[in-house]
């Protein structure tokens, strides 16, 4: 029988290892209710380079007719969307930054 033996990572080991294995972007983009309450509808964005390139994709998405049904029909204020970058580690773990403006 064979016995396989797994080491726990240390500082040692793990030194010039880059932890990140995927960057996702969780966009938040708002719009106001017909009482005014502000409500997030949260896009998950792969690939992109960067917080811009991820706004303008959940925008897009965001502007689809299912969408825009699923909100009334409502305009998007672009002013309060939040911007988080999500990336998950080598063993799964997500990990999410505090929001970017």
């Amino acid at each position: 029988m064979e016995t396989i033996t797994r080491s726990q990572p240390t500082a040692a080991n793990m030194e010039g290892i880059e932890m990140t294995t995927e960057r996702l972007w969780l966009v938040g983009l708002g719009f106001r209710t017909e009482r005014g309450r502000l409500v997030h509808h949260y896009y998950v964005i792969p690939h992109a380079a960067d917080a811009e390139l991820a706004r303008s994709a959940a925008l897009r998405k965001a502007d689809t007719p299912r969408e825009r049904a699923v909100r009334g029909g409502r305009e998007l204020d672009e002013e309060t969307a939040e911007l988080r970058l999500v990336t998950v580690d080598p063993l799964g773990v997500l990990h999410l930054s505090a929001p970017l403006r």
